[in-house]
């Protein structure tokens, strides 16, 4: 079953560079994943409430097909996909204007039981989303950083108020800007992400400050690798691949 939602661009949703900034976009797929499963009548808090469970991103790739700017009118498709087995639920998102696809997205979320911090198995959750076939974007769903490349340490994050969600820590929305901070200013300038593929390890809490390391792929053209490591134990973060395209 296909859940639609539509957003508009707003003005303060756009860079320097007058085009949607990353996390925009995100936050526009983890609503409209959000809008779906309210309609089946399984929303995070109720799963939280009742089943003691909540659905955490373990991997997403999004491939950004077009400059998307203020005051685009968008409508994001998306579905769980028949490819979902064991503990990884899958889903996949697609982006319109108009007629025109601007964005593909491919994630895989595993349901966590709360009370004893284990996933559970897709097929002993009882809510029924109505499989599709999965749409899978150009970007890499696996973050493989070369051995031979040198991350280079690139500032701190510490996660405020502003980032954390319901289940208390920061909000998969909130990577790409904080991952983006991580590549010096001036590579970002004229240009915009065209794919962004994370790798969540370990979750960032209220509190935590996190330490970015990045460095530019010289054998692939303005690709992108960006690791952050939590201080509090030293554990990786998340890892990630950024590939940018000069804005047209």
């Amino acid at each position: 079953m296909k859940f639609k939602q539509k957003f508009k661009v707003l003005f303060h949703d756009t860079d320097t560079n007058g085009i949607i900034y990353p996390t925009r976009i995100f936050m526009f797929l983890q609503e409209a994943a959000h809008g779906h499963t309210v309609s089946v009548g399984s929303p995070p808090e109720v799963m939280i409430e009742r089943d003691g469970g909540c659905f955490w991103l373990t991997r997403i790739c999004v491939s950004i097909l077009a400059d998307i700017h203020w005051d685009d009118e968008l409508e994001v498709v998306t579905f769980a996909t028949d490819d979902s087995r064991g503990f990884s639920f899958n889903r996949s998102f697609e982006i319109y204007r108009g007629n025109e696809k601007v964005c593909e997205a491919y994630s895989v979320w595993a349901l966590m039981n709360l009370k004893e911090m284990r996933p559970t198995l897709v097929k002993d959750w009882p809510i029924d989303l109505g499989l599709e076939a999965p749409v899978k974007p150009s970007a890499p769903l696996h973050v493989r950083i070369p051995k031979d490349l040198e991350l280079c340490e690139s500032g701190q994050h510490t996660v405020f108020y502003r980032d954390i969600d319901y289940n208390g820590h920061m909000n998969n929305a909130r990577y790409p800007d904080v991952i983006c901070g991580f590549i010096p200013f001036e590579e970002l300038e004229g240009k915009r992400v065209e794919e962004i593929s994370i790798s969540f390890m370990h979750e960032a809490a209220r509190g935590e400050t996190i330490k970015g390391f990045a460095a530019k792929d010289e054998n692939e053209e303005d690709v992108y690798y960006v690791r952050t490591v939590r201080l509090s134990d030293e554990s990786t973060n998340i890892e990630a691949r950024i590939k940018l395209a000069k804005v047209k």
